[in-house]
């Protein structure tokens, strides 16, 4: 009977703190910052090189004619680019752009305090296997992961082009290519150098990653807060401010500094240790509390990674790869002791909920009810002993009461930190609480402070988002149609989530349609496998000129896929209707509050269902076909 009690308990503090946020107006209210010239300057890169950048010859100019453009120089960009060449396509007929200086993606813009991988490194870092680089730690910091990315490169002789944004793509129906207006942007300095061109391209690859797009809340009083306190997004972190580098983040400046940062999720849970360090006074501002637990990293020994390794065998990161994702996804035919990882996040079951399951094989809407309370259940013991650590760690009671979660597990990621609570006993350090609301205005009148630190996110780019979405660019196929217009209507499919009806020689690595993970690797290396396969095996073949191949996907085909994602959609009823607003769930309110035309959008645009496991399997089975089954090609 107390176990019951205690469950009702639960589940009545999940709903209250659910209606607290499904009522709070400027939830989803984000400033568009790269068109809102008041805040376009956080945008500013601190870290090109740009008259190293400005003496290289570009790889593309006005006119170019290229066989591959790849849109994204981080993780996505670099997996595709090897699969191509893996694929036998020459590295030269490859050119990868990207908005950033260099290359890394994220983790090219994130060099804030504290950062590192919260996923294994051993997992998440891509091709250690192909390119021979081995992590000094378990969980790679992030200037390792950005130094692993410019190793890729470097070893498959990749292309990069930076400074470089992607402004519009235009499907040229006469030659079969697309051509592509781009924007480059070298700094004052090389005002010469600032201009847009236009590309020619056989194949255009969207590769943006989920996380490219700062995020920031629009609320009232901005302009006013910034003309006499200093304000940066934690993507663009301010070490000539603070002092510090990313390598060494002493932040000796702000010794005199009484500092805010807005946000408690991911971001912030690794750099509010770094600044109550350093800062006079730390103020940490919160609308919803994390889980967070212990952290379990270590060095690389010589050991260690030949454990990990297994001695070296041929397929040991896919291998441990898709080990993770089978407890991320809380497969039915695992075991708690076939896992290779052990760490808390793979003790985590019920981020199936966000990330799917071959479990979802069977269950249909009838079940959606079962189901969810099944998921809560099975959440329920992982998420009591999360918020037992958080009671244990923080000393002063009230505290732990307010960072401690009220929502199922897979509503927001959990974290794993040994000083972010650890933080919160110092007396230095002070949680303001917003009890669901969030920060509601930027005011001189309110907390008195020096600096304040934007750890809000990004815009996710992912689960029903066009793939194009966060850079803002045009991207028209054919008879003029844009994407997004295509994303957002009744007719919107895709096949495999990498390419679409209207658009051909078009590919993206996109999270509509396609898998879900908190380690992406894997599901970029399942995506831009199946990309190689379509393109290799279309202009491979017979009475195709290779050069002038066009490829694609029929409206069967796509449909086909939707209807066999569609088919499992039950498994995603936990998410859509247990959660605060999220950015897992689009900041959308819920299954209730929802009409039942946009719920139908929703579920179109899901993540596939099967999980990041069942996405491969499945693409692997279409590619041991060894044709084109559902594809056009002249």
């Amino acid at each position: 009977m107390g176990s019951i009690e205690v469950d009702i308990s639960t589940r009545e503090k999940y709903v209250a703190e659910r209606a607290k946020r499904l009522a709070t107006a400027n939830f989803a209210k984000r400033l568009e910052v790269s068109k809102d010239p008041s805040v376009r300057d956080l945008l500013q890169d601190p870290w090109a090189d740009y008259d190293a950048l400005a003496k290289e010859v570009p790889y593309l100019q006005n006119g170019s004619r290229i066989k591959f453009l790849i849109v994204g120089a981080g993780h996505s960009g670099l997996i595709h680019a090897y699969h191509l060449v893996k694929a036998g396509f020459d590295p030269k007929d490859l050119v990868l752009v990207d908005n950033a200086g260099g290359w890394g993606g994220t983790w090219y813009w994130n060099r804030y305090p504290g950062l590192q991988c919260d996923v294994e490194g051993y997992c998440y870092l891509p091709l250690l296997e192909e390119s021979g680089f081995i992590p000094q730690n378990r969980y790679s910091h992030g200037e390792e992961i950005r130094q692993n990315a410019e190793h890729i490169a470097a070893k498959f002789g990749l292309q990069g082009m930076f400074c470089t944004s992607f402004v519009a793509a235009d499907w040229n129906e006469s030659e079969g290519r697309w051509d592509v207006t781009l924007r480059r942007q070298l700094g004052p300095d090389h005002e010469e150098l600032n201009v847009d061109f236009t590309i020619s391209t056989q194949f255009l690859i969207t590769a943006t990653g989920p996380l490219s797009s700062m995020s920031i809340p629009a609320l009232p009083g901005l302009d006013d807060f910034r003309r006499e306190k200093k304000v940066f997004h934690a993507a663009r972190w301010d070490y000539e401010y603070t002092g510090g580098s990313p390598t060494e983040p002493h932040m000796i400046n702000l010794r005199d500094k009484v500092v805010g940062i807005v946000g408690t999720a991911a971001t912030a849970v690794q750099a509010v240790p770094e600044l109550a360090k350093w800062a006079k006074h730390l103020y940490v501002f919160q609308r919803t509390p994390t889980y967070v637990g212990p952290h379990e990293d270590s060095r690389t020994t010589p050991e260690l990674w030949d454990k990990v390794t297994k001695g070296g065998k041929p397929g040991w990161q896919d291998e441990r790869i898709e080990n993770l994702n089978l407890f991320f996804t809380d497969d039915p035919k695992v075991t708690s002791d076939m896992n290779l990882v052990q760490d808390e996040r793979s003790r985590y079951p019920s981020l199936s909920a966000v990330w799917g399951s071959r479990s979802a094989v069977g269950l249909g809407p009838e079940k959606a009810a079962d189901h969810t309370e099944w998921m809560l259940q099975r959440e329920a013991p992982h998420a009591a002993r999360l918020r037992k650590f958080i009671n244990q760690t923080v000393k002063d009671p009230a505290t732990a009461e307010k960072l401690t979660p009220w929502y199922p597990g897979w509503c927001k990621r959990p974290a794993f930190n040994n000083a972010y609570l650890q933080a919160f006993n110092l007396p230095n350090v002070t949680l303001v609480d917003t009890d669901g609301q969030g920060v509601q205005t930027y005011t001189r009148n309110g907390y008195a402070l020096d600096c304040l630190v934007l750890a809000t996110g990004f815009e996710l780019s992912g689960s029903g988002s066009c793939p194009l979405a966060s850079s803002q660019a045009a991207c028209r196929g054919r008879g003029g149609r844009d994407l997004s217009d295509k994303w957002n209507s009744a007719d919107f499919a895709t096949f495999y989530g990498v390419c679409t009806n209207g658009f051909p020689n078009l590919f993206m690595s996109s999270g509509t349609n396609s898998a879900g993970s908190a380690n992406m690797t894997g599901v970029y290396g399942s995506q831009a496998r199946m990309t190689a396969h379509i393109i290799a095996t279309a202009t491979a073949g017979s009475g195709t000129d290779p050069d002038n191949t066009v490829v694609e996907v029929s409206k069967e085909a796509e449909q086909a896929w939707l209807d066999k994602l569609l088919g499992y959609a039950t498994w995603y009823a936990p998410l859509l209707t247990t959660c605060p607003p999220t950015y897992f769930t689009g900041y959308r309110s819920g299954g209730e509050q929802v009409d039942e035309k946009e719920l139908a959008m929703v579920k179109r645009k899901l993540l596939f269902p099967l999980g990041p496991v069942g996405y491969d399997h499945a693409g692997r089975e279409y590619i041991h076909k060894g044709c084109l089954e559902g594809f056009i090609v002249r």
